[in-house]
């Protein structure tokens, strides 16, 4: 469990064989993206494709397949075949569903293989310029006196569990949106439809820059040079 949580980039178990009779890579790769495009998994997607491509000499398709919380996405290359030209990048999901759904289409251990880890970044806690709030003592003051929804993209992600892990620290009982993705999370708060996100950086940090959202916090226990 320990290296799987360690791998955000997964591939298929199965490598081609013999039976081929080819060399690989000898056609175009497919990479998967379990969310919607424009959050953080589709940014890290999109640099690490043309990487890959110049590696391989071949092209690298990013394949976007939100869902489910990245069942659907994760499902689909599983169930893939077994050739090394599917490959998934996930997150912290990969880990988590196995215990949060009663059926998610596939074995985490068994129908993967982990590759390398791509990417690493903490959780942002991004408000609507309208919440009167500015800290996350605040954040919670608030959410003891009045109902607060917050948003984060699908469930068993590492922002839905920093948003329940401040429900427990806070002791208050926040509702949780689950999106496809970053993207349409942040556009709903952008909107004033919820009051609270939690996600990575990218997605919110040019909004949190300009002043249309609120940083309220990062889930790092030292300060981001990102947003110092």
């Amino acid at each position: 469990m320990r290296q799987l949580i360690a791998c955000a980039l997964a591939g298929l178990a199965l490598v081609a064989g013999p039976g081929m009779g080819q060399q690989y890579p000898s056609k175009p790769t497919r990479l998967v993206v379990p969310f919607a495009a424009g959050g953080p998994n589709d940014l890290v997607a999109r640099l690490v494709g043309p990487k890959l491509a110049e590696a391989l000499a071949f092209p690298v398709v990013v394949d976007n397949r939100p869902g489910a919380g990245g069942n659907i996405g994760t499902e689909l290359v599983a169930k893939a075949p077994a050739d090394g030209y599917t490959i998934v990048l996930v997150g912290m999901h990969f880990v988590v569903n196995p215990s949060l759904y009663k059926s998610i289409g596939y074995d985490a251990i068994r129908d993967f293989t982990p590759i390398t880890n791509a990417a690493i970044s903490p959780v942002i806690i991004v408000a609507h310029p309208s919440l009167p709030a500015k800290d996350t003592r605040q954040v919670a003051q608030l959410a003891k006196k009045t109902p607060l929804s917050y948003g984060s993209p699908g469930t068993g992600t590492a922002g839905h569990l920093a948003g329940a892990l401040f429900d427990i620290v806070a002791g208050v009982n926040m509702r949780q949106i689950p999106y496809k993705g970053a993207a349409p999370a942040i556009n709903d708060l952008l909107g004033g439809h919820i009051q609270l996100a939690f996600m990575a950086f990218p997605p919110a940090l040019p909004h949190v820059q300009s002043g249309r959202l609120r940083g309220i916090a990062v889930t790092t226990l030292a300060r981001s040079a990102a947003l110092p």
